[in-house]
């Protein structure tokens, strides 16, 4: 996707895994010399300390069976940085998201592509999506919520 985006625009690549030298090979392709980046995986304060240094935080998975993407915790961590999200309909992905970013088919770099260059160009999308990102993070992901939630389950008033 970031192959078909202006150059003006960078991608960010946090992790690692078994694709590390597919990873590597892809970043060296002339297209993304000087727009994707990779340092490795990053402890998790380095992580919460860099989601609001992006200008948009994007989770594209694909299903890999037999375990689609679960919950996405690192979406709940950009929502509650005020980072707009773009996620792909893998698994549990779009129920995380719900109207707090955009659902682009998994899979599909033109889409993801198309949805990035929204978020960047839509002033009023990206406000919205922070602004439900916040609310969703509070009311549903938040350690209060998770409180709520617990004292819901087991009946405490």
């Amino acid at each position: 996707a970031v192959a078909l985006l202006p150059r003006r625009f960078k991608v960010v690549i946090v992790g690692d895994g078994k694709q590390r030298g597919e990873l590597r090979k892809w970043l060296r392709q002339p297209r993304l010399r000087g727009r994707a980046h990779w340092p490795g995986p990053l402890p998790r304060e380095s992580l919460l300390a860099t989601y609001p240094l992006f200008d948009v935080f994007v989770l594209p998975s694909v299903t890999c069976p037999p375990s689609p993407e679960q919950f996405g915790c690192v979406l709940a961590e950009a929502m509650a940085c005020g980072v707009p999200v773009i996620g792909s309909d893998s698994g549990a992905i779009p129920e995380t998201i719900g109207d707090a970013g955009l659902i682009v088919p998994e899979g599909d770099p033109e889409a993801l592509a198309e949805a990035i260059l929204r978020m960047s160009n839509d002033e009023e999308l990206r406000c919205r999506v922070v602004r439900h990102g916040l609310a969703k993070f509070s009311r549903s992901y938040s350690c209060q919520a998770y409180a709520r939630a617990i004292a819901r389950l087991l009946e405490i008033p």
